[in-house]
């Protein structure tokens, strides 16, 4: 085939990298922006709007330029050993809710295009990492693991062995010989 063929065009436009992911915004930042899409940055908030993940969303972890696809932290799926594991969403499926304001170069484009359809531009708030408090952990007993923890340091101090020393007891046996024979 001759290089000016269209079959050796498509075939090389898997090896393309995507500059610029663009992404549609959310209805309420068209009206307040003036703008349809911009590209996603790390730390934006994004929804998902098709598929059977529609509706969740969360803070973009991770662009990948070259395959076009978004990580969200919180978007995961179970895998079949019982891990979880991130779960890459195409960025056509995906709409801006909350635009993070920590990058001058960004904001200062967006500034631009706003003045320049007459609207006024409202800076956005940084959006800070949330804080989440993990779940106390219940055992079999029915006790959280706040409460278990604080047991087991009790009678480790009325006893006066550090934890250490008492499972290497447990493991050698009562009477200090060990038990692997």
């Amino acid at each position: 085939m001759a290089k000016d063929s269209s079959h050796s065009f498509y075939n090389n436009l898997g090896d393309e990298v995507i500059s610029k992911v663009n992404i549609a915004l959310s209805r309420d930042l068209r009206k307040k922006y003036g703008v349809a899409s911009l590209p996603v940055c790390r730390g934006d908030m994004v929804e998902i709007s098709g598929g059977t993940r529609k509706g969740e969303g969360g803070k973009v972890v991770v662009v990948d330029h070259k395959t076009g696809k978004v990580i969200i932290d919180g978007v995961s799926i179970s895998k079949s050993d019982g891990k979880q594991s991130e779960f890459p969403v195409n960025h056509s499926r995906l709409i801006i809710t909350r635009i993070d304001g920590s990058r001058k170069e960004r904001m200062e484009r967006l500034k631009a295009k706003t003045e320049a359809r007459n609207l006024k531009f409202e800076e956005p708030e940084p959006i800070e990492p949330e804080e989440v408090e993990a779940p106390a952990i219940e055992d079999q007993s029915g006790e959280t693991g706040e409460a278990r923890t604080a047991e087991t340091t009790e009678t480790q101090e009325e006893n006066g062995v550090p934890e250490e020393q008492e499972m290497k007891k447990e493991e050698k046996g009562e009477d200090g010989e060990n038990n692997d024979q």
